[in-house]
């Protein structure tokens, strides 16, 4: 009997180290300030990133701030971003590296310690997929990357409001020289793209050369220009040199030295409206300020028209967008 009973006592033994040997702790940390001393999986670091704003012109930005767990303070961390999709990259668990290739950028690397404290500058138009990867060590030497969810801004071209305060110059210039061409046989029309030129972190709105339009008789209303097809630039780095089309200029002429009898309305054709809408591009004219006749005063006032509805370049939603004007 007591010979049974030390054997049942050694295989009850055995199977507790047993059991003992296969069984692993998780691997945890607690959260800090918390009285009930709750264990979280050590996957579950928060990690956030909040933008001070959600829409942001070209060349400018906004101070972001991250918001994290105490066990991920000193890390190293990046905001990588792209249009069109998740931000890919590639992590070093060895070394703790994160790095990334075009189409995806890193807009900032640094360590979580407070506010990041400095501006988080956004020079490349479109719909930008935004996210914080942080590189962390555990005590097995190898670092894990903990990312942020995905957060989404809007970077929007200039609108044509700041076309014309950059551009008026410009564009008075190519009018008189639309009213200089203008005779008792033909007149012609006159205009130019309109970039936003980046060089660095600077931003700039740049007229391009000037184009005219074929000789025509604008007493029968049929002028126009045939538009070359704009310069466009992609940057291959975040801070690289870009062009981008964001609009077009033009110039109607005037009815002064017709002899017979003709008026036409100002501004805005029908032509130019829809060209604007189909390459969500806005269109700019120069015109008089109130409907026109034959023999008119050639220097009457005259003015800008812009298209309303249709004030700023379409946003891009992709690279390839960001490559053409027409999508």
């Amino acid at each position: 009997m007591k010979s049974r009973f030390c054997f049942l006592l050694l295989m009850c033994l055995l199977m507790v180290f047993s059991c003992t040997e296969e069984y692993e702790l998780p691997k945890s940390s607690i959260e800090p300030g918390n009285k009930n001393l709750m264990v979280k999986s050590r996957g579950d670091y928060k990690l956030e990133l909040v933008t001070s704003g959600e829409q942001y012109l070209m060349g400018e930005g906004g101070e972001p701030k991250m918001i994290y767990d105490k066990e991920l303070e000193g890390d190293y961390y990046c905001i990588i971003g792209s249009i069109g999709g998740k931000p890919e990259y590639e992590f070093d668990e060895n070394n703790g590296h994160i790095s990334v290739s075009v189409p995806t950028f890193n807009y900032y690397d640094g360590v979580l310690l407070g506010t990041p404290g400095h501006i988080m500058e956004c020079p490349i138009p479109g719909k930008w997929n935004l996210l914080v990867v942080a590189s962390h060590k555990h005590s097995d030497g190898h670092y894990k990357a903990y990312e942020s969810e995905v957060k989404q801004i809007v970077v929007n071209f200039p609108d044509v409001y700041q076309i014309q305060t950059e551009l008026m110059g410009n564009m008075e210039y190519v009018w008189e020289e639309t009213k200089l061409a203008a005779n008792k046989d033909y007149a012609v029309e006159k205009g130019f793209w309109i970039y936003a030129v980046i060089h660095g972190s600077s931003l700039d709105i740049e007229a391009g050369s000037t184009e005219t339009g074929d000789f025509c008789q604008s007493c029968l209303g049929n002028c126009m220009i045939n538009m070359s097809e704009p310069e466009v630039v992609v940057p291959k780095e975040l801070y690289g040199d870009a062009k981008y089309p964001i609009g077009y200029f033009h110039t109607h002429p005037p009815l002064t030295y017709c002899s017979s009898e003709v008026h036409r309305n100002v501004g805005l054709s029908n032509e130019d409206e829809d060209w604007g809408k189909n390459n969500g591009m806005p269109v700019l004219v120069y015109d008089y300020s109130s409907e026109i006749k034959n023999g008119h005063d050639i220097n009457a006032p005259a003015q800008i028209y812009v298209s309303y509805g249709n004030e700023l370049r379409r946003v891009p939603e992709n690279w390839f967008d960001l490559e053409h004007y027409n999508y």
